[in-house]
């Protein structure tokens, strides 16, 4: 987070680069820090399915390679991801 200058409670956009050929991306998530390895982030599952392409699977088994999709974690203005207010 720090490299990246990302602060905790920011709100970020997850962007995939597993597929060169479709922009796919998924925003509204909450930075926290986390113990994990450097260069990893952690989310789940339903919430960024959309990050996946359905062909981007293990060369072995051929299952969805859901826990190893590399992404770009961008931080984006809290406002953009809010609700307008209910009339």
């Amino acid at each position: 987070m720090t490299d990246r200058r990302i602060e905790e409670d920011s709100i970020a956009e997850l962007v995939s680069i597993a597929d060169p050929k479709r922009h796919r991306a998924v925003g509204g998530f909450k930075v926290r820090p986390y113990k994990i390895p450097r260069g990893c982030i952690a989310s789940y599952y339903p919430e960024t399915n959309d990050l996946m392409p359905v062909e981007h699977v293990d060369p072995l088994c051929k299952t969805p390679s859901a826990k190893s999709i590399p992404v770009l974690v961008r931080s984006v203005a809290a406002e953009v991801f809010e609700r307008p207010p209910a009339d």
